[in-house]
């Protein structure tokens, strides 16, 4: 192993990207995963700032307090869809697919796509925020909306830790190689949602009050 040419640094450039699938080094797959991640952090870049602001680009649809239920369950349903996606996608039989058995090269295409379809859910999570923010109630109802997007605030920022700290751990088994330690390369790629029960209690007391008004 020490006769090997390792790369110590994921891509970060589309140039630097040609060169490892032309070059090929050890554990390229995990290189080219790892830069497809950082590819997709930087072009959702903005949103990712919006979601820390709550900033809200356009005004949403109004909704009268009948109405909110209705789309609150909507949100949260397209929510867990979000989320169950995503275990898919770094399932251990996705890993399996796209990286390849031990001693198999991996396969280009899928590593990107798997990559391309976790950032992608992360920005669709994002998105979700936005569409909560924007939605346009009655000061009664305002509540049961910063309830709902409390519930799944941590979500965007687990995919977000996980891209950075696979980066970071691929680079630091990479240097540790590369300084002639023959230890097999070990790879954490774990997600784990969590939802804030403290929000979970606010929503329902939110609407809870709302109905005591009678108005829902």
């Amino acid at each position: 192993m020490s006769d090997e040419k390792w790369v110590t640094s994921v891509p970060r450039s589309e140039s630097d990207r040609l060169e490892l699938l032309g070059t090929r080094p050890p554990a390229w797959e995990y290189l080219l995963f790892g830069a497809a991640l950082l590819s997709g952090l930087q072009r959702t870049e903005d949103k990712w700032r919006d979601y820390r602001l709550g900033y809200t680009a356009a005004p949403g649809p109004a909704l009268s307090d009948t109405e909110l239920p209705q789309a609150v369950d909507d949100l949260m349903s397209r929510a867990a869809f979000l989320t169950s996606n995503v275990e898919r996608v770094i399932s251990a039989q996705a890993q399996l697919a796209a990286f390849g058995r031990p001693g198999e090269p991996g396969d280009v295409e899928l590593i990107e796509h798997m990559a391309s379809r976790l950032i992608g859910l992360y920005e669709q999570m994002l998105d979700w925020h936005a569409e909560v923010r924007s939605l346009r109630v009655t000061q009664r109802a305002q509540d049961v909306v910063t309830a709902t997007q409390a519930m799944l605030g941590q979500p965007p920022q687990a995919v977000r830790d996980f891209a950075r700290a696979f980066v970071a751990q691929l680079e630091q088994e990479l240097r540790r190689l590369a300084s002639g330690d023959s230890h097999p390369i070990t790879i954490t790629m774990e997600l784990e949602f969590t939802v804030d029960e403290g929000a979970v209690r606010n929503l329902r007391r939110a609407r809870r009050r709302l109905r005591r008004t009678g108005r829902f």
